[in-house]
């Protein structure tokens, strides 16, 4: 476990770098003079992620004597790696379709995937469970919101 803790900090080093750095400081604007920017607390939360990274990398760096990397098994089995990849896949084609083809089919695509990845291979639930949600989302925003999802 000491190798997976050890790569989790280093990655969650760089991402909250990479904020720290780049994405907070380009992408929130300067507030107005003499009140606190709007900066401050993705500052701060970025900050605290890099110094928790930072003590998960301190305390991960050495093995203790008579560990040995080879008796280390990765805490995630294989079938977990694989759901994660189709949910990443599938939760990024879900953006893509949602860009180009509209909330309709984006929505539709994640349902069913989500539901084939939890297991699910009946087709009146694959097909009822879409339909009602973008049913009960279309009353919700035109009809009693009066307002378009897109």
């Amino acid at each position: 476990m000491r190798k997976s803790d050890f790569i989790s900090g280093i990655a969650l080093l760089g991402f909250g770098l990479v904020f720290l750095l780049f994405v907070i400081p380009f992408d929130i604007e300067a507030g107005p003079e003499g009140v606190l920017p709007p900066s401050l607390v993705p500052n701060l939360m970025m900050g605290l992620i890099v110094f928790l990274s930072l003590i998960l990398i301190v305390k991960n760096r050495r093995r203790p004597e008579g560990e040995n990397a080879e008796d280390e098994h990765s805490p995630i089995s294989s079938p977990e790696m694989k759901a994660v990849v189709w949910v990443v896949v599938l939760m990024a084609s879900s953006i893509l379709l949602f860009l180009w083809g509209g909330a309709l089919p984006a929505a539709v695509v994640l349902v069913v995937g989500l539901m084939l990845a939890m297991g699910e291979r009946r087709p009146l639930p694959l097909v009822l469970t879409p339909a009602s949600l973008m049913l009960g989302a279309y009353l919700l925003f035109y009809q009693l919101l009066g307002t378009s999802i897109e």
